[in-house]
């Protein structure tokens, strides 16, 4: 059962990277046009080994004061938000198309298994958060005899 969840969610995670990069295509195309910039989702890699999940995801161009990382029993969340100061210059300058004012990224993971919030940990380096998520060791089933 929990090879059919997986497959259905890779295939699914699949589908949704193709289509951000069909948006994110068409808005490079078309650059006059001036596409909500919204919440965007990062790409992420999620690695697991016998005792944690490791996330690395892409924040680009985002300090670790911009990060909120929430992490609950089976989940971690990030959300990172970025605005460009307004300087005395830039209100002189004409710009045809403006993007990388303000930038918003929201992205929430589900795990297959129950981790340890209060030990997970991360880092930030080179515009990729690497996020540590220890398991937490579930209960084994065990028969009784009467």
């Amino acid at each position: 059962m929990e090879d059919i969840l997986r497959e259905t969610f890779e295939t699914l995670k699949k589908i949704e990277m193709e289509l951000n990069k069909i948006f994110r295509d068409i808005a490079s195309k078309y650059p006059s046009i001036n596409f909500p910039s919204g919440v965007y989702e990062p790409l992420v890699d999620i690695e697991e080994t016998e005792n944690e999940y490791i996330v690395y995801m892409d924040v680009p161009g985002f300090r670790k004061e911009d990060l909120k990382i929430t992490v609950g029993d089976n989940y971690v969340e990030v959300y990172a938000e970025r605005r460009e100061e307004e300087k005395e210059e830039s209100r002189e300058k004409k710009y045809v198309v403006r993007q990388r004012f303000y930038e918003t990224v929201k992205k929430r993971i589900e795990l297959p298994s129950a981790i340890k919030p209060e030990e997970a940990r991360a880092s930030l380096n080179n515009g990729v958060l690497t996020i540590y998520l220890p398991k937490r060791v579930v209960s084994r089933e065990v028969t009784i005899e009467l």
